[in-house]
């Protein structure tokens, strides 16, 4: 989803982001009654995108719907379907997906 909105993560990046959710959830519940894990989420990804710190803008709404469509996918089950569905990017790996799909409930 990240790289739809053109912001592209290594996998070391990816790894701190994660570190970065886990630390940032554990202080807002320190400090703050409830808070949600998507919104612990969506601060520690806005804080931990490199690109503004190198000088390249950040599309803020491209960040937020990029965000939501990834918590929406991982609220499904691991079998579910639908989450393998959501997260395929490219057409011709969804068509390829829904053929399987539909050879299996046969």
């Amino acid at each position: 989803m990240l790289r739809e909105a053109t912001i592209n993560l290594s996998a070391r990046r990816a790894g701190i982001l994660f570190r970065n959710i886990v630390a940032v959830h554990t202080a807002r519940l320190l400090l703050e009654d409830g808070e949600k894990e998507a919104d612990s989420a969506l601060a520690a990804l806005v804080a931990s995108i490199p690109d503004r710190a190198l000088g390249t803008n950040v599309d803020r709404l491209k960040l937020l719907v990029a965000h939501r469509e990834a918590w929406e996918i991982a609220a499904f089950d691991v079998s579910d379907a639908r989450r393998l569905v959501l997260a395929e990017p490219a057409t011709l790996s969804l068509l390829a997906l829904d053929l399987l799909l539909a050879w299996r409930r046969r």
